[in-house]
């Protein structure tokens, strides 16, 4: 899963070209998410989880037959709230302006760190840059997780934790051929 930030003062267009984004890249096949962080809160003001919410719970959710939302009390980074998002390769993030993540650029305001695309109708240019990071995320072969939040692994990384496994694997009996290796370390 890659994260993709978008940034823009209000009104700059930020949500519309995140639909336009997201229309096109489901369309190509890809699994796309949203996050938008605000400080205003998403509830639907007196509705039952947000009184049970305003009364104290930890936590209140929403389930219909389609969709579920939950809302936790405190503060959580991207990191944080990537192990509760379901399987996507592409997640827009709208806010988490301090996040590393590369980012989207939308309408007249100072340039951010991370900032990769300026958007001034370059749609594709966009997509197609976006397209380029989520295949080379698909294609890697060593995904490491530490304390449920993904760890970025360049290659020359990757290429060491697969050779020296693949090499300590190789030598166990019975161990023959192996396509997949799933391994689980709980420390303490």
């Amino acid at each position: 899963m890659i994260f993709i930030g978008m940034y823009g003062p209000s009104e700059s267009g930020k949500t519309e070209l995140a639909e336009k984004i997201i229309r096109y890249l489901s369309s190509r096949g890809f699994k796309v998410g949203y996050v938008k962080h605000t400080p205003e809160g998403f509830d639907l003001p007196g509705k039952d989880t947000d009184r049970a919410f305003n009364a104290g719970a930890k936590f209140s959710a929403g389930v219909g037959n389609e969709e579920f939302f939950i809302r936790i009390r405190g503060y959580y980074s991207l990191g944080d709230i990537e192990r509760f998002l379901p399987d996507v390769d592409i997640v827009l993030v709208e806010g988490f302006r301090d996040a590393d993540i590369p980012k989207i650029k939308v309408g007249k305001c100072p340039t951010e760190k991370m900032t990769a695309y300026e958007y001034s109708e370059n749609f594709d240019d966009i997509v197609a840059w976006i397209e380029r990071l989520a295949e080379k995320k698909r294609n890697m072969v060593v995904k490491l997780k530490v304390n449920g939040k993904n760890i970025p692994l360049n290659s020359f990384v990757q290429s060491i934790f697969k050779e020296v496994i693949l090499g300590m694997v190789r030598s166990l009996k019975g161990v023959d051929n192996p396509k997949e290796i799933d391994i689980t370390i709980k420390l303490s």
